[in-house]
């Protein structure tokens, strides 16, 4: 019998989090396969997600557009592990709240493992239509998803005709298909098998740490952990949490430092500054050095000539979440080289909290844009009153205004799963948005030998990188 502790664990992991921490080091971080569920209205998209959950998680009926927005759910597949669960509005549903709808529709695709294209045969035949079908497939297409047909045929009813199959399989000849009833019993554990059976999702996987030399496993490393009015209580930030867990599933002893921001840059800051000495002498083979990146401007200074590897929570969680893309992300700091008067730069954090400007320099408010200003000028010669900083807060990401931008600054996306914050970063390749992160632009504000520093942990070379040259 599993106990209350246990049951009360794994609530809290389905609720909270789309992805789980488990106490298997090489996986410490799971990821989560997320499959999409597409199709037309009435096709039958709701009654699957429900077939596959076991219970009412979406609502069933017959008036069209009965899911008016993306519903979510987490489950578990024996063989695949965690998963999450798309289920979409109809993409054929008109008028400018379809337009909504498809819009939200669109970006669960982009966030999608497996897309699952849902066909109701009667209704397709009967239209003589399959624009919407062919649009998601080419989408599919179009970014390399795996898609699966799946034909919701009545028991004695019609079959899938082989015109329409054919026409599918000519927009993406991959495909896979079945033919199935989807009110029959044990559909969703039919559709279920096939799919462990036929695909191998899931994305590029990089470890959070970089390298860290510990085969004596007497290495350490030191976490340097500011603190303000908009720290939480009674926990540290996910990616300090998570980068104390890594460090402690590979034998790396943790050191927690808390280092006062407000003394460190003020009149006594040499007292900081011994006390923070002092803290690093407390750990024998020290191997690496992790920091806040807001602390970027005292940590450098204070650590230079020291023979310590250092990277920045930021930076470390976002070469993590984005699958290893760290290079594009130095490289996007390029376009700090050439801002022109009236350039818009956005700066996304994909947090949701309230932000305390009055209490504390908040970094996405408050620091960043001061530093974008000040480097607009000293990089481009552009007054930093010419530059228009803007934002954009949460899960909700603005792909198709982004080409408004000449600069993208993102965080560390730790309140994202990968899907997401590899969508994003595609988004803004395929718009030739050069984008960078909290982390690396924090370390090249401090002096280029400060970036070379934090990125060096990851067999990065700033030399090798065109940065204002």
């Amino acid at each position: 019998m599993l106990s209350a502790a246990s049951v009360a664990s794994s609530i809290k992991d389905a609720i909270f989090s789309p992805t789980v921490f488990s106490r298997n080091a090489s996986t410490s971080f799971i990821v989560r396969k997320n499959i999409g569920i597409f199709g037309r209205m009435n096709a039958g998209k709701s009654t699957l997600m429900n077939n596959f959950t076991q219970q009412q998680t979406s609502i069933v009926d017959d008036t069209p557009g009965t899911t008016a927005d993306v519903k979510q759910a987490l489950i578990e597949f024996h063989k695949m592990g965690p998963v999450k669960l798309f289920d979409t509005a109809g993409l054929d549903e008109n008028g400018p709240l379809g337009d909504k709808k498809r819009w939200k529709t669109e970006s669960a695709l982009l966030q999608s493992d497996l897309c699952i294209l849902v066909v109701h045969v009667d209704a397709c035949v009967s239209a003589r239509d399959c624009s919407t079908e062919l649009d998601v497939l080419s989408q599919a297409k179009a970014r390399n998803k795996p898609a699966l047909v799946i034909f919701n045929v009545r028991e004695g009813g019609m079959q899938p005709p082989a015109d329409l199959v054919a026409t599918l399989k000519q927009a993406y000849p991959a495909l896979n298909d079945v033919a199935i009833d989807l009110h029959s019993a044990n559909a969703g554990q039919k559709l279920i098998h096939h799919i462990e059976e036929t695909y191998n999702l899931g994305m590029k996987q990089v470890s959070l740490l970089p390298d860290v030399p510990n085969s004596d496993r007497r290495g350490a490393v030191f976490l340097n952990i500011p603190m303000d009015a908009e720290t939480p209580g009674c926990r540290l930030l996910r990616p300090q949490a998570f980068t104390q867990e890594q460090a402690l599933s590979k034998y790396l002893s943790t050191v927690c430092y808390r280092m006062d921001l407000g003394q460190a840059r003020g009149p006594t800051s040499s007292d900081e500054q011994e006390r923070f000495y002092q803290a690093l002498n407390t750990a024998s083979n020290l191997r690496l050095l992790v920091t806040d990146s807001q602390a970027m401007d005292v940590v450098y200074p204070w650590t230079k000539g020291m023979d310590l590897p250092m990277t920045t929570f930021s930076t470390a969680m976002i070469n993590f979440m984005s699958g290893g893309r760290l290079p594009e992300l130095i490289a996007g700091l390029e376009a700090l080289h050439h801002l022109k008067p009236g350039d818009k730069v956005l700066i996304c954090e994909a947090c949701n909290h309230d932000r305390l400007t009055e209490n504390c320099e908040d970094i996405g408010l408050t620091q960043l844009p001061r530093i974008i200003k000040r480097m607009a000028t000293e990089l481009s010669g552009v007054p930093g009153e010419a530059i228009t900083i803007e934002h954009s807060f949460g899960r909700v990401f603005p792909r198709d205004d982004v080409r408004d931008y000449a600069l993208v600054v993102h965080c560390g996306a730790c309140m994202l799963d990968q899907q997401a914050t590899v969508a994003r970063l595609d988004a803004l390749a395929e718009s030739g948005v050069p984008v960078t992160n909290y982390g690396l632009l924090l370390s090249y504000a401090q002096k280029p030998d400060a970036l070379k520093r934090v990125i060096a942990p990851y067999g990065l070379d700033l030399d090798k990188l065109v940065l204002g040259r």
